[in-house]
């Protein structure tokens, strides 16, 4: 029982945390690098991009407000492909998010519809109001707005569109080539085992770890904690399980039995057989004394009067 505790708690201890040089290792590893590049990259396109597209948007909008003011719909396309430029942003956050702290891959893979979902979407509107700007944006409407460098703000707001959609697209395809590499790194791409569960993998290459005789993962010589970490450990187990253990314990059999041969007297020997049988039998209700006499003499009384009945 002692060894199967111990075996128990040596399973339930938690693993010594990574030193310095581990962490380096894990960190320079070329899985690991290549995992960085791909997210930071996607991050990067994922933010940029899309804080392109609102802030040429809200020049657009500002610059050609009488020319919207004649279409209203052109403000609900103006807003929509800012809100779409912002979702685009906000699942790449997201992404990151979920690729940083170790996220499901199917997960990532949501993530990776929803940005290429919301990317379409805003290339699409941006597409739009340029075909619309080509009908509606006249010089002498947008000049009834404008001051000065009216020529260059009128190509800007009725180009800026067709630029921003086209590099939307691009810059979208780019991501997509990111977002893949990093759905299929292997420290992202968990393997599974013929149960479907998740296996634990080496943390330098993503392979899975094998498995020993005892059923126990088999780390790598340089994942091992340090042999003064291992020697340690069971020494305080030892001391825990010690602490544990109450100081006055309650007399056994074998102790009666070993006074009994060592010559003990029976006083102490009925002292450890009571203590036994308060252990073994449950508590019994004392009845007091008086209550004892009373249901004696009810009892007493009875039986007269059935005799003289008789």
């Amino acid at each position: 029982m002692q060894a199967g505790d111990s075996d128990k708690e040596r399973q339930d201890e938690p693993p010594p945390p990574l030193t310095a040089a581990q962490k380096a290792r894990i960190k320079h590893s070329p899985v690991h690098v290549r995992l960085r590049h791909a997210t930071y990259g996607s991050l990067a396109v994922g933010v940029l991009l899309p804080l392109t597209n609102v802030a040429a948007l809200i020049f657009g909008a500002v610059w050609a407000k009488y020319i919207l003011q004649q279409d209203r719909w052109f403000i609900f396309h103006y807003v929509l492909a800012s809100f779409l430029s912002l979702l685009w942003m906000g699942y790449t956050v997201l992404l990151f998010w979920h690729v940083k702290y170790g996220g499901y891959p199917d997960q990532i893979k949501i993530d990776i519809g929803w940005i290429m979902m919301a990317d379409a979407f805003a290339c699409c509107f941006l597409f739009y109001i340029f075909y619309k700007m080509r009908t509606y944006g006249l010089p002498d409407m947008f000049n009834l707005a404008c001051s000065s460098g009216c020529g260059s703000k009128l190509q800007f707001v009725k180009w800026s569109p067709l630029v921003l959609a086209i590099t939307s697209i691009l810059f979208g395809l780019v991501q997509l080539f990111l977002c893949i590499r990093v759905y299929k790194n292997p420290l992202v791409q968990i393997p599974l085992d013929e149960h479907g569960m998740p296996m634990l993998q080496n943390p330098e290459n993503g392979e899975p770890l094998p498995i020993g005789p005892n059923g126990k993962p088999i780390l790598p010589a340089w994942l091992q904690p340090p042999k003064s970490q291992s020697v340690a450990s069971p020494a305080a187990a030892t001391a825990k399980r010690s602490s544990s253990v109450p100081l006055v314990k309650t007399p056994s059999r074998s102790s009666k039995n070993s006074s009994a041969a060592y010559g003990h007297s029976d006083g102490g020997d009925s002292a450890f057989s009571e203590s036994e049988d308060s252990e073994a039998r449950p508590l019994q209700k004392k009845v007091p004394t008086a209550e004892k006499a009373l249901g004696r003499d009810r009892s007493q009384r009875h039986d007269g009067r059935r005799r003289s009945r008789r």
